[in-house]
């Protein structure tokens, strides 16, 4: 019926919405692993006026599909990939690029600023730190960090303690 082919007309043309950061809208994920860093952490006395080695990893969500471009769908993505990186004007295609995605460097040096400038009782503490300047940061619609802290365990015969922290940008909203 006429009315039957309007809805399924309707229902194939809508998108999706949802405010939830965890949509499908912002699936993709960048990645920072095994940044080494020193930082003054701890509880105890002797932790509080010396530097200990921490390894940093990083996942943040975000949506990666413009650094394709936005002829992604109408086009064999090798063949404009290939087409582009030959063009003279290759530069210009990988700025728009770049445009499209999160600054790897940046989510280096936010977690170095941090562990240079903070002094944590906590992993835990530091993780929630980094993770909310990352999510501010470099807009990520959700961000995991987890730190060891490989010091902590060498007499119980353990490669590290641990903490993973799993945040979005509503966990800093007030």
């Amino acid at each position: 019926s006429g009315e039957l082919r309007a809805l399924q007309l309707m229902v194939r043309g809508a998108r999706w919405q949802s405010s939830d950061p965890f949509s499908t809208a912002k699936q993709d994920i960048v990645r920072m692993r095994d940044q080494r860093l020193q930082c003054v952490i701890g509880c105890n006395e002797d932790e509080r006026d010396r530097l200990q080695e921490l390894i940093i990893n990083v996942q943040l969500w975000t949506d990666l599909r413009a650094s394709m471009g936005k002829y992604i769908q109408q086009y064999d993505i090798l063949d404009v990939q290939k087409a582009r990186a030959d063009a003279p004007d290759w530069a210009t295609h990988a700025g728009g690029e770049l445009k499209g995605t999160v600054n790897y460097s940046a989510i280096g040096r936010i977690s170095r600023r941090i562990c240079e400038e903070g002094k944590f009782f906590t992993i835990e503490a530091l993780a929630q730190c980094i993770a909310r300047a990352i999510i501010l940061e470099c807009d990520a619609a959700k961000v995991r960090v987890s730190i060891d802290k490989p010091e902590a365990m060498v007499s119980k015969k353990a490669a590290a303690a641990g903490c993973e922290v799993t945040r979005s940008r509503e966990d800093f909203i007030f």
